[in-house]
């Protein structure tokens, strides 16, 4: 049960004379019942109170800078608990608490701190623990593109490949908080499959979703399936001989083609790399013969013609390919699969910077231009909330490590 004070507390707007009219009791009063829960509403109800008239008062000088302002509402909480004039004597506690919580719930209302007004101050990286030429190095560095026009600092784009993503997620989640440093990721689960430390939902800190997209089965030119039931009676009379890329042990083409096998009964080889752009190049080097992976990785290769798209693996028809069946209408019933792409922070990270680039990345997101880039990818841009980015995220590992258990995927 949390501890509730009644009172009456008086606050003044900031005025040369804010102390005498405070201890004359001047000013707007509300009835509290004050706990920690109450403590982020009753701090918006003072800072939205206008200054009670009153003869001779002094008019209010220019807003205070918003780090003093916070403060002065202090001094003033302060000073009003401890005037009896105008406090019921069973209410008078003493002010510490009341300092304390109100000082406490300004985080979480996004007060700007000393640091966080002035973020940014120089250049900031974003971690991407694929390697470069994949889905999520493409949608990442169009991003960075537009948010270092937007902040007026350079955002670079770090790859960290390695151990299915294991690498990059390992090094961003060490890096200082302090709205520096940022990690770019998409639909992977290598961290399941190999007991890794670090994860998604309890390393880091969601800031924005970017977008989805639709996966696509794309096959070497040469493969002689045409289409999903082509493919599945091919991989059925010869098991194990035939070839899958993907961009790392828990990738999204790995964990695609695992669903595959495990709805269809067959058994294909994987073939991992350390991103999708390596996985495509040996795709098109005729090494591997198939992939189920992103559409906008592997959009370029089947515009050219490098690359045979034979079924998109989304829940309707792409728009793009608008006359291409999905793997569900076409041979695989049930099957369904989309990426995500998303932008998260190491835990710990201020809230008040998370809030900053959370609202930039959206305001770029409503970009025409973004848009019409995004879309060329095969993107969808998708506006969350962190909230509903972070549920997203237990929702997608929750749904990820019943296949990798159904399927008893190893790192193997």
């Amino acid at each position: 049960m949390e501890p509730s004070i009644h009172w009456r507390l008086t606050i003044a707007r900031w005025t040369p004379n804010m102390g005498e009219r405070v201890a004359r009791g001047e000013g707007a009063g509300c009835e509290v019942l004050w706990n920690a829960s109450a403590a982020r509403d009753l701090v918006r109800l003072l800072l939205e109170i206008p200054a009670a008239p009153g003869a001779g008062s002094s008019p209010a000088p220019a807003p205070l800078p918003p780090t003093l302002r916070y403060l002065h509402i202090l001094v003033i909480a302060q000073l009003s608990i401890h005037s009896a004039s105008f406090a019921p004597a069973a209410s008078r506690r003493p002010s510490t608490f009341a300092v304390a919580a109100i000082a406490a719930c300004i985080p979480l209302l996004g007060v700007p701190s000393a640091s966080a007004q002035s973020w940014p101050e120089k250049p900031m990286r974003i971690i991407i623990p694929w390697a470069p030429g994949g889905s999520t190095d493409i949608v990442g560095r169009m991003l960075a593109a537009d948010l270092s026009k937007r902040f007026s600092q350079n955002v670079v784009i770090e790859n960290r490949a390695g151990a299915g993503s294991i690498v990059g997620l390992e090094f961003a989640s060490a890096a200082a908080p302090d709205g520096y440093t940022w990690m770019l990721t998409s639909t992977g689960y290598g961290f399941i499959i190999q007991k890794a430390k670090v994860d998604l939902v309890n390393s880091f800190t969601p800031v924005a979703m970017i977008g989805t997209s639709d996966s696509a089965l794309v096959v070497h030119p040469s493969f002689p399936a045409a289409n999903v039931k082509e493919l599945i009676a091919l991989a059925r009379k010869r098991p194990g001989e035939i070839n899958f890329a993907s961009s790392g042990i828990g990738g999204f083409p790995h964990l695609n083609t695992e669903l595959f096998m495990l709805m269809s009964n067959t058994k294909m080889t994987h073939v991992p790399f350390k991103g999708g752009g390596p996985a495509l190049a040996d795709n098109v080097a005729g090494n591997s013969q198939l992939q189920i992976g992103s559409l906008p990785g592997a959009m370029p290769f089947i515009k050219s013609g490098r690359l045979r798209l034979i079924a998109m693996g989304g829940p309707k028809r792409n728009p793009a390919f608008p006359d291409m069946p999905t793997i569900n209408e076409s041979g695989l019933p049930g099957y369904e699969s989309q990426i995500w792409f998303g932008l998260f922070a190491p835990r710990a990270t201020p809230a008040n910077i998370i809030g900053q680039m959370h609202g930039a990345i959206n305001a770029v997101l409503e970009m025409p231009e973004m848009v019409r880039r995004l879309d060329e990818q095969g993107v969808v841009p998708s506006r969350r909330t962190t909230a509903e980015f972070a549920k997203l995220m237990e929702v997608e590992t929750a749904k990820w490590a019943k296949v990798i258990k159904a399927g008893n995927v190893t790192g193997e």
